[in-house]
């Protein structure tokens, strides 16, 4: 494992040197979709490098980062934590230009104590960041008490996203249709868009608004990650998979490794669904 990582490091660092842009994404729930969508957003803007399902820890995320090569633009990584410190060692392996912190939830409690010791092993992202002089960007859950206070912790650029208005990046008129697929106007300081998700979910509007963060600040149009977000579908198995047979039965599989945050939200979605069928 560590040979692995020193190998990632001396790639990265050389890739670093050109033009690839290096993203983290980090939380209690949520890592896995937002990355899928950060990933369907800047495959607009150029070839993107992401981890397969749930590839976050000390043997998958030097994997990813050595799957990336010249011609990669983007280098989309999750990083999760069952200890502190954890983070800060896979952020020093590929060091993030752009932190994308979702929440701070119950995962891992038992490992970590309490949800203030998880908002401190989560906040190592942001620390990695350099500064905003250098191009270091912080995207930060405004809804997340604990996550909005991690701009305290960087020197980097911040970006709040949520659904306030106050949050830079936040969504208007949110509509759920029978499947709980969200549609909504996306506010964002370069102008508004129209977004309908094609994943399931209620969810899924913080992480679409976490990835429109990503993608304005890598030099994309409003309309262009409006689109790309319309047109993402669920890439990685077992989260949120809708289908309905042809019976018209509809089976909700989500049945990926979960935590308390992520199971209730699989239910609102359920509740959702079940209103039609």
């Amino acid at each position: 494992l560590e040979a692995l990582g020193k190998l990632a490091a001396a790639s990265v660092a050389e890739l670093a040197a050109g033009d690839l842009t290096v993203v983290g994404v980090t939380g209690s729930s949520g890592k896995t979709s937002t990355k899928d969508l950060i990933r369907a957003v800047l495959e607009r803007a150029g070839t993107v490098v992401a981890p397969p399902g749930s590839f976050n820890n000390e043997l998958g995320h030097p994997w990813t980062v050595l799957r990336a090569d010249a011609s990669t633009r983007f280098l989309v990584l999750e990083l999760s934590a069952r200890g502190r410190g954890h983070i800060a060692a896979l952020a020093a392996i590929a060091p993030p230009r752009i932190g994308v912190e979702l929440n701070v939830g119950t995962a891992h409690l038992g490992e970590f104590g309490s949800r203030e010791n998880i908002a401190e092993a989560k906040s190592e992202l942001v620390q990695a960041l350099p500064a905003a002089e250098a191009g270091g960007l912080a995207i930060l859950n405004a809804d997340d008490p604990l996550v909005a206070a991690m701009a305290s912790k960087t020197t980097a650029r911040v970006v709040t996203y949520g659904s306030d208005t106050s949050a830079d990046i936040h969504a208007l008129d949110v509509r759920l249709d029978e499947t709980a697929r969200a549609s909504f106007t996306m506010v964002t300081p370069s102008g508004s868009a129209p977004v309908s998700l094609l994943v399931h979910g209620e969810h899924q509007v913080g992480n679409a608004l976490a990835a429109a963060a990503v993608g304005l600040d890598c030099g994309m149009d409003v309309e262009t990650v409006a689109a790309a977000l319309s047109g993402a579908e669920a890439a990685s198995a077992r989260r949120m998979d809708v289908r309905t047979r042809a019976d018209g039965v509809t089976v909700v599989n989500d049945s990926y490794n979960a935590n308390p945050d992520s199971v209730r939200a699989a239910l609102k979605a359920l509740v959702t669904m079940a209103r039609s069928g």
